[in-house]
């Protein structure tokens, strides 16, 4: 797994270091496997961190670890949610068509954008999303992090009520290989 394109734009430290934890992850596989994510070997952006498995018979994902910021950029604690169960319509079939272009691909997706809150208020956001594949090969779990344009201890005073929506300005869909 190489970033390489990634890394030669302008990207927030902490997309960095995810990236480079997700090559340390791989090896020399095409991929990492789920079952090596560790929360704590990232204690640094783990509360930006989140996974997603993808349920195939149910066309859902089952969000699996949220770290604390998600629980203010989405308005509740999603960890063993359905992604079927966050917030509104717009929200939910924006982030599966996301997630659905990663497993289907097996492509990491960075992307630069806005959360924005049903009052008005947003929070410029960096993405990146990174499939991970399960003991027989198959990718079916994402890793990703979002991280806030404003500092964490500011974050909720940026947030709106609610989940955000996010609004998607440059998305760059990676050949790791």
């Amino acid at each position: 797994m190489n970033f390489g394109c990634l890394f030669s734009r302008y990207l927030h430290p902490e997309i960095a270091g995810f990236a480079r934890y997700m090559c340390d992850l791989a090896g020399d596989d095409p991929l990492p496997r789920a079952s090596l994510f560790n929360p704590g070997d990232i204690a640094s952006i783990v509360d930006y961190v989140y996974t997603a498995r993808y349920l195939p018979g149910e066309n859902d994902y089952l969000l699996g670890y949220s770290g604390n910021c998600m629980h203010l950029l989405f308005g509740a604690d999603l960890g063993g949610m359905r992604l079927s169960e966050v917030g509104d319509a717009i929200l939910r079939q924006s982030q599966h068509d996301s997630y659905d272009r990663v497993i289907r691909t097996h492509l990491p997706l960075y992307m630069r954008g806005y959360y924005v809150w049903p009052n008005g208020k947003s929070v410029p956001i960096e993405r990146l999303l990174v499939p991970m594949v399960d003991e027989d090969g198959h990718a079916n779990t994402i890793c990703g992090i979002s991280i806030p344009g404003v500092a964490e201890v500011d974050l909720a005073m940026y947030t709106g009520q609610g989940p955000a929506r996010l609004v998607g300005e440059d998305e760059l869909m990676l050949n790791t290989a």
